[in-house]
């Protein structure tokens, strides 16, 4: 039978109601609290017991404190009178417990809890406002892009799961602070009765988010193209484990080794920048490494459908080529382009194009609408219209204009794929049918994965 138990459980820092009555559960179930950490909270076994449970604030705490000060010795001795035992501290909290029925209460003037709370919640208010706003402007941006363009964010596997982030964070932070003044406003009130409100947090809407992040993470991790991409987002990840237990081993072991609040925090957070600044410096030479070396190139392992060699003539050496995949469980997503090479030819020829392949089909006409409105993004009119199909073998095709004088890009739809050209000259109808027959996935291989 294992002695210890561990819970993750992120409470609301105010929520003393949820942390008390979560304790007293956890007492009924035979395990005591015996710490809390970033990493959760841990306790011991004991003898099932019906035992009650308070939380008390002090903003003149510190995490980084060898142990109690004399104030807080004294304050504990009160409680400990009083019939409250004293569990743990965490930050600016403490934790008590009593066996008797009915203890009475250590905060007695719900106006002196309301401020002592208050002061302590000032950072995490702050903190929380600033996620408020960010994860507004972030996951605003994301929506509005979702809208108007869809096939940027629904290609990238990693631009859709950094949407779902902001959501998350713009939804917790609006909630938490919304229960927050609430509680404080009904407290208020409450308080010329002389009676407490009780709090009500959102650990599992957090715990909610947080099951989001990892799943889009995982979910980008399995789906992106992008060689060395995995790799990299690993190494940021240990960083940030790394930088984690870096700071709470030093922290705990100069608390152990009795050194004072300042000093404590002086050479722990020390310890956390030049740390941080030593592993992302090794992280960025292994990027600009692998950048010039070519190993995180996304170039790698995707050939094009379809060159500038074979349309206009010469050699493969006369052009530069860019190609460029990205894709998702929503679309795939190929990008090339193809110009001359000043050092290998004089022929001024270029080619462009954007092969998107529809892997759900209700997106078809959402992703449709985008391509036709791609090239208005300026004063100028540019408008796509319609032209025959039938030389490039596709079932529609549009030719973009401006002004109303047609230019040489042409948008190629067939189903479930869609290919967006831009040519520098007029295409032959030899070279149509060569298109046609490049990217008609009627016969031709899945190009984009």
């Amino acid at each position: 039978m294992k002695d210890r138990k561990w819970d993750f459980i992120p409470f609301s820092f105010y929520d003393r109601t949820g942390m008390a009555a979560h304790l007293e559960n956890r007492a009924a179930q035979g395990w005591m609290l015996e710490r809390i950490s970033p990493f959760g909270w841990f306790y011991r076994r004991i003898s099932p017991a019906q035992l009650h449970f308070t939380v008390t604030y002090n903003h003149r705490m510190s995490e980084f404190a060898p142990g109690p000060t004399e104030e807080e010795q004294t304050y504990q001795d009160f409680c400990t009178h009083g019939g409250w035992q004293f569990v743990t501290q965490s930050g600016k909290m403490s934790f008590f417990s009593s066996a008797e029925p009915d203890p009475v209460p250590i905060e007695t003037d719900p106006i002196l809890e309301l401020k002592h709370i208050g002061r302590a919640m000032r950072p995490i208010v702050i903190l929380l406002f600033f996620w408020l706003l960010i994860g507004f402007w972030m996951g605003g941006s994301w929506c509005y892009s979702l809208i108007n363009h869809p096939i940027d964010l629904l290609a990238n596997s990693l631009n859709f799961a950094t949407g779902l982030w902001w959501l998350g964070l713009f939804l917790y932070s609006a909630a938490d602070l919304w229960s927050y003044f609430h509680w404080r406003h009904k407290t208020k009130q409450a308080a010329q009765l002389g009676e407490f409100v009780p709090t009500r947090g959102h650990h599992r809407l957090l715990l909610g988010v947080v099951a989001l992040v990892a799943a889009s993470l995982l979910y980008w991790l399995l789906t992106d193209q992008t060689s060395g991409m995995r790799m990299m987002t690993l190494a940021w990840l240990a960083i940030y484990l790394v930088l984690l237990l870096a700071v709470q081993g030093t922290k705990q072991f100069l608390k152990r080794r009795g050194a004072p609040t300042g000093v404590n925090r002086a050479v722990t957070l020390s310890v956390d920048v030049i740390l941080a600044f030593v592993l992302c410096g090794v992280v960025f030479f292994f990027l600009l490494h692998t950048v010039r070396t070519g190993i995180s190139s996304p170039e790698l392992d995707a050939q094009p459908p379809l060159s500038i060699e074979a349309l206009a003539g010469g050699n493969q050496e006369d052009y530069i080529h860019s190609v460029r995949r990205e894709e998702s469980v929503f679309l795939a997503r190929l990008t090339v382009q193809q110009f001359t090479n000043w050092h290998q030819s004089t022929k001024a020829s270029s080619l462009d194009y954007t092969l998107l392949d529809i892997k759900v089909p209700f997106l078809y006409s959402l992703c449709l609408d985008d391509m036709l409105q791609a090239q208005n993004t300026g004063p100028s009119d540019y408008t796509y219209v319609t032209t025959a199909p039938t030389p490039w073998g596709a079932e529609a095709a549009y030719q973009l204009t401006l002004d109303g004088e047609a230019l040489d890009r042409y948008l190629l739809c067939w189903p479930e794929r869609m290919v967006s050209l831009d040519f520098n000259w007029i295409p032959t109808a030899e070279q149509m049918a060569q298109v046609g027959a490049a990217f008609n996935p009627a016969h031709a291989p899945d190009t984009a994965e």
